[in-house]
């Protein structure tokens, strides 16, 4: 929680010095967004108003997807206003009203295209296409970027550079349904010990929704705390 208070107050001062979007001391607006996401559930409410600037400042809608998934964990009864909250901003992007001659959301600091999306799906169908050839072992550490990089040349589409942005689908396509069955003994060795109201569980969740669109495990500011969340639960 110190580190997240002093990265938003980072970034607040970098934002009113220098305008523009901010990338924090991770050296990345994605990664210090994903790790502010990921110490949402242990955040007093007092601290919201910091820890809420900096995620606006920095935004990254998977972000504020992660931090809904973990309050809701955290607070069940809380789903109709998530729920509500979702739907308003699903029929926002989809009117998008013109305020100052830009697109309403596209005044937030990542702005409303979903390119990057686009770009993932199409990324993930070839990692289930190609990734069948070698299903049960897969085609070994380290395979990933320079596949991404063929099927991008060979096909001519933008594709994510360098990771799946998935990571159930990279292991797949890296170690087969072999890295599969670790992934299935690794939730089943944890997901019992989940509850719902409890922080650390909270965590674990935003966690796994943070690897679906992004790769925050094999980075160890994100990976790190994630994992000592889940020794955690089940000590």
């Amino acid at each position: 929680l110190a580190i997240a208070g002093w990265q938003s107050l980072s970034l607040l001062a970098r934002k009113a010095r220098l305008g523009g979007r901010q990338k924090g001391q991770f050296g990345s607006p994605v990664l210090t967004a994903l790790y502010l996401a990921l110490i949402s559930p242990f955040c007093p409410w007092w601290g919201w108003p910091l820890l809420g600037a900096g995620l606006t400042v920095i935004w990254s809608w998977q972000a504020w997807v992660a931090v809904a998934a973990g309050m809701l964990w955290l607070y069940p009864g809380s789903w109709p206003w998530m729920a509500g909250g979702g739907l308003l901003v699903a029929m926002v992007w989809a009117w998008s009203p013109i305020v100052a001659g830009q697109r309403l959301l596209e005044w937030t600091p990542r702005g409303d295209t979903i390119d990057s999306l686009v770009s993932r799906w199409r990324g993930w169908q070839l990692i289930l296409h190609h990734g069948r050839a070698h299903w049960l072992l897969g085609a070994g550490p380290g395979t990933m970027q320079p596949a991404l990089l063929r099927w991008g040349s060979r096909y001519d589409l933008e594709l994510c550079w360098g990771e799946s942005f998935f990571e159930i689908l990279q292991i797949f396509y890296e170690y087969g349904a072999l890295g599969l069955l670790v992934v299935a003994a690794f939730i089943w060795r944890i997901a019992p010990h989940l509850a719902l109201g409890d922080p650390w569980s909270a965590g674990i969740i935003v966690g796994v929704v943070l690897s679906v669109g992004h790769w925050p495990m094999r980075h160890v500011s994100i990976g790190l705390p994630w994992l000592a969340m889940c020794a955690y639960v089940v000590k």
